[in-house]
């Protein structure tokens, strides 16, 4: 079987990563910005707002790819798996070496547990994609737009609002001062 490319769907998920790197690597640099003042806080929120979708994108994208499998492959989950076990066993040694941190064999054995919501979320929804894909085929076109408007809802709209709403309710500014906890 031959697989077609669609440069356009690549492109488009690589747009995802970025979004998401941006998301997580903004939100780390932004800790220590946060009693800078108000354009930092500004700045911060509209970068979430705008990369926050990524996450939502990516997995729309996996969905599109996966609409029509009908197995269940263990291999690809395993892989990622090893992946981001391999990249947060490297950060560990980093951490090890940069900040003269003493070896632990409790803090590696942790390196070895999915820590990620998202990994996990993942992996089980690759594993169960062929069963979900059995069962919308047997929805009638009805209940299927149905599903998808919840699904929609719930897993774009609603999360990514109450994401957002989240995080600018736990700050509050004073003058352009520092941000207060809620």
């Amino acid at each position: 079987m031959n697989k077609i490319r669609e440069s356009n769907f690549e492109l488009l998920r690589i747009f995802a990563i970025v979004g998401v790197v941006v998301l997580h690597s903004s939100s780390y640099f932004f800790q220590s910005y946060e009693n800078n003042g108000l354009f930092w806080n500004i700045l911060f929120h509209i970068l979430h707002a705008i990369f926050i979708p990524s996450v939502n994108v990516f997995l729309i994208i996996t969905g599109y790819f996966m609409c029509n499998k009908n197995s269940v492959s263990v291999k690809k989950p395993i892989l990622l798996y090893i992946q981001n076990t391999i990249f947060f066993i490297g950060l560990y040694v980093v951490s090890l070496i940069k900040a003269d941190k003493i070896f632990s064999i409790k803090s590696m054995v942790f390196r070895f547990l999915p820590s990620s919501w998202f990994l996990v979320i993942y992996i089980v929804l690759f594993l169960i994609i062929p069963f979900i894909n059995i069962g919308i085929v047997y929805l009638k076109k009805k209940y299927f737009k149905l599903f998808l408007g919840v699904c929609l809802f719930f897993f774009s709209f609603y999360a990514t609002g109450i994401d957002i709403i989240q995080s600018f309710m736990t700050r509050i500014q004073i003058n352009g001062g520092g941000a207060y906890r809620i």
